[in-house]
């Protein structure tokens, strides 16, 4: 009677596209041949490209001015704390290059290759007037903050420790 063919479903979803048609690009087609980068500059004329380069190549990175580590770490500090450098470094000497709770120094221990090397020290605020308390190992100054720097919840932790 009625014998019905079945042909297999088509497959859906995104068709694979076609690489670019510039050599080494390998980025996906987007239009007439090329990816979204070198349509835009070979189709449309937009962008620019280095004297005696061609279509394809890689562009050189622009070299990067070195920066001075100090400058930044001091520029770091002014921003996110408001205290200069050498308040910073003042305090670390006070402190004989120590955390203010446990006696410390900052170490590392998580890095493989980097065990036991010496980071500095964190500087711990209060948070709603932004004064600068003291500098405060990593692992001191997280559990600061985790008891919302309240002295009567650090001294409830430090009761219940004790009667451990």
């Amino acid at each position: 009677m009625g014998d019905t063919i079945t042909t297999p479903a088509r497959k859906r979803g995104p068709k694979k596209k076609p690489p670019c048609d510039v050599d080494s690009c390998g980025r996906p087609h987007y239009g007439r041949g090329y990816c979204s980068g070198h349509y835009q500059r070979i189709v449309l004329g937009k962008g620019k490209t280095r004297a005696g380069l061609a279509i394809g190549e890689k562009l050189a990175p622009a070299p990067r001015k070195p920066r001075c580590p100090e400058r930044v770490r001091a520029s770091n500090l002014k921003q996110s704390f408001g205290i200069a450098l050498q308040l910073y470094d003042e305090m670390l000497m006070t402190q004989c290059g120590l955390c203010a709770v446990c006696g410390e120094p900052e170490r590392v221990n998580k890095f493989p290759g980097r065990e036991g090397v010496v980071l500095r020290l964190s500087v711990h605020h209060d948070h709603t007037t932004g004064k600068v308390i003291a500098l405060l190992c990593s692992s001191c100054n997280l559990a600061m903050g985790m008891l919302r720097d309240d002295p009567a919840l650090l001294r409830r932790a430090a009761d219940i420790h004790e009667g451990m």
